[in-house]
């Protein structure tokens, strides 16, 4: 059953009965894909594009003005798999119509890189995902990308350096990410667990290995505003294009007071082990479909307009 919050409320029980099999995610706050309008016709990705909802206008820069030396594309992102090709007929990272993906592409020591902004910054809670999918990244490449604040530092990055064995998640410190080294995409899943923590999930597109790891943000001020995406020196040729796509973002709804933690419905908050008795249940203002069962004395509030 929807559940519409506003205001202020205090509850001691919500509802009682069978739980949900599965719970049902909100709306997304943001969302895009290079197959929006925004980016025809085919080929054509420039500053100012703005395709999707809930984010602002790409800002796209190179360090060099030559542009066979670094830039930017909409194009189709099989186009890197080398002799191998598609071996599992997915497409990889694109979207339809047209195959299509964001590239970037940067040799010769150079970067291309691409910025847009949050329309609402992250909260605890909030699930951020993206696909991203390298070719061959030479040594001394890098390529993935970063989670920053208003201010561009970087809070969180995900990456893939040349000559290494798997993808790297790099918060407070670099992590190994336990995912190998694939030209067929990767799924990422980045969740902020509190205001300073995450959990990063990456799956191969190829063959569904995957693999999460935990750690904390960098010690910059937050919260997340930014996204970046960036090609620095994989390569030259198709084969070290950088693409990625199917951006979407939900922003944390429901907050711990007592933990810090944060979640997108109120199920996961009551049910999560570290939500003890006598804790305190935040809940922003909003609709919340499905059945909710309170196994713990807990408080649950409104949390007003948010």
């Amino acid at each position: 059953m929807p559940i519409a919050l506003a205001g202020l409320l205090s509850l001691a029980a919500l509802v009682v009965g069978v739980r949900a099999a599965h719970a049902q995610l909100p709306p997304p706050t943001a969302q895009d894909a290079a197959s929006d309008a925004a980016y025809d016709p085919p080929g054509n990705w420039q500053t100012g594009d703005n395709g999707g909802f809930g984010m602002g206008p790409w800002t796209l820069t190179t360090t060099s003005p030559n542009p066979s030396e670094n830039g930017h594309f909409v194009g189709d992102s099989t186009v890197n798999n080398g002799m191998g090709g598609d071996s599992n007929n997915d497409g990889d990272v694109n979207t339809m119509p047209g195959n299509r993906a964001w590239g970037l592409y940067a040799n010769s020591g150079n970067t291309a890189s691409a910025e847009r902004n949050f329309l609402q910054p992250f909260t605890p809670g909030s699930v951020f995902e993206i696909y991203m999918d390298n070719g061959d990244v030479q040594v001394g490449g890098t390529v993935g990308f970063a989670l920053r604040n208003a201010a561009d530092q970087d809070l969180l990055e995900v990456y893939f350096v040349g000559g290494a064995m798997q993808y790297i998640v790099h918060g407070n410190t670099p992590i190994p990410s336990g995912v190998s080294f694939t030209r067929e995409g990767v799924r990422v899943v980045i969740t902020l667990t509190t205001a300073t923590t995450y959990e990063a999930t990456l799956t191969r597109l190829v063959d569904g290995a995957g693999a999460t790891v935990s750690g904390a943000l960098r010690n910059n001020p937050g919260p997340i505003a930014k996204l970046r995406l960036f090609n620095a020196n994989a390569g030259s040729g198709s084969g070290s294009d950088l693409f990625f796509n199917r951006i979407k973002y939900y922003r944390g709804r429901v907050l711990n007071l007592d933990t810090g933690r944060g979640y997108l419905n109120i199920q996961p908050a009551i049910d999560d082990p570290a939500t003890q008795a006598g804790h305190t249940i935040s809940v922003a203002a909003g609709v919340y479909t499905g059945t909710i069962t309170v196994t713990k004395p807990v408080a649950i509030i409104g949390a007003g307009p948010g």
